[in-house]
């Protein structure tokens, strides 16, 4: 799946205040995921980083001046997700510089709205209403399992 897809999920979510409309959304998008790729967009769309905090600031984030890139080639949820775990992992001397290009290479392969999404993930700062429990009915409509059987 392409971040392009989630980032637009995201913006229809947060568009309505429909609850039942935020679970068909969701149901719709989860449904077209690889299995591996579930627990990236769960969180994504939930608003956290598999990695949690990846040492990427305010400061850092205008350094990187995320800019409309119209990619040919959409990022995919693994390579954000990849990209990510490669940014957490780096510490010690020369870290900053290094996060610094890492968030650069990313933001260079995103569109103005992907860019903006990403930021606001990495910032914990992504609101589009797509709560815990709305989530989890998701989840389980998506899976055919009963709400109540979710492991939650």
């Amino acid at each position: 799946m392409n971040l392009r897809t989630l980032v637009d999920t995201s913006r229809r979510i947060g568009e309505t205040s429909s609850r039942l409309e935020k679970i068909r959304l969701l149901v719709d998008f989860l449904r077209s995921l690889a299995l591996e790729e579930i627990p990236i967009a769960v969180g994504y769309l939930s608003g956290n980083l598999q990695q949690g905090r990846i040492g990427i600031g305010y400061a850092v984030l205008r350094e990187a001046n995320p800019s409309a890139s119209e990619s040919a080639m959409p990022l995919t949820l693994a390579e954000v997700d990849g990209a990510f775990e490669r940014i957490a992992s780096v510490n010690g001397p020369g870290s900053d510089g290094i996060r610094l290009r890492l968030i650069q290479d990313l933001f260079s392969r995103t569109n103005r709205e992907e860019s903006n999404f990403l930021s606001r993930l990495i910032m914990g700062e992504l609101r589009q209403g797509s709560l815990e429990g709305i989530m989890i009915e998701a989840l389980a409509r998506a899976a055919a399992v009963p709400v109540d059987k979710m492991p939650c």
